[in-house]
């Protein structure tokens, strides 16, 4: 698999793309994270396989502007990032900003491994924005992946470590979570959520109250008020992904 990283084809006579300078890893040779139940990506695996271990066709949407994955393959662009931030890089930096570039560049190669990222195919300018929002895919990820470990130091203590990671890692995760600034910015952050909440519940009652005194009024239907542990449907799907590399 290695002869293929960083080429849009089999690997033959092609130049590398232009990330490849940043992608000096095999994505195999990598330690496996524990398995974690029935994968999800295993047909994202035979896909792979199928097209004899060569990058799958994915494109971005350039004609609107918001340079998200399209195509056939795009369902499983973000899992693909998630598992392998989950397995290459710590969750105890405070952002992905301050993740070290060795573990970003491990966390987002495997993407150009997996799916045809051809620089070929775009602007120099539209290439980087695609690169660019693989990096806030990447730190989107990143964030859910930290909120999971805090939740779980949170809900079910230190004793035992979160699944895949190392004793080392675990204590620095602890310091983290114990820290005055983690606290701090926790406590904000739930006070804002809060004040969300109390705010929705307000303006439903307002509404209902003058719709009783007022039955023709026409009022807009206050938002649902956001959850206090947000978890997207992606990502709640992404916490029952099985580490498939060791499969290839």
């Amino acid at each position: 698999m290695a002869d293929v990283l960083n080429h849009g084809g089999d690997g033959g006579d092609e130049p590398p793309h232009e990330h490849a300078n940043r992608l000096q890893v095999d994505c195999q040779t990598a330690p496996a994270a524990k398995k974690r139940g029935p994968s999800r990506s295993l047909h994202l695996v035979k896909l792979f396989q199928s097209n004899r271990k060569r990058p799958l066709p994915i494109d971005f949407d350039t004609k609107e502007g918001t340079y998200l994955p399209t195509g056939k393959n795009q369902k499983y662009f973000s899992r693909v990032v998630g598992t392998h931030v989950r397995q290459f890089v710590h969750p105890y930096f405070d952002r992905w900003a301050n993740v070290p570039e060795e573990q970003k560049a491990r966390a987002t190669g495997c993407v150009y491994e997996f799916f045809d990222v051809n620089p070929r195919h775009y602007s120099k300018a539209d290439y980087k924005l695609i690169v660019d929002g693989i990096e806030d895919t990447a730190a989107r990820r990143y964030r859910q992946y930290k909120a999971n470990v805090n939740a779980y130091i949170r809900d079910k203590g230190t004793d035992v470590p979160y699944r895949g990671l190392t004793a080392d890692v675990w204590v620095k995760c602890i310091e983290r979570s114990s820290s005055k600034k983690f606290k701090a910015t926790n406590a904000l952050k739930y006070k804002m959520e809060t004040y969300m909440h109390q705010m929705n519940e307000f303006m439903t009652l307002l509404t209902n109250n003058l719709q009783a005194v007022m039955p023709g009024i026409q009022l807009p239907t206050p938002p649902p008020p956001p959850p206090l542990s947000p978890m997207h449907e992606e990502e709640l799907d992404s916490l029952n992904d099985e580490d498939y590399l060791s499969d290839l």
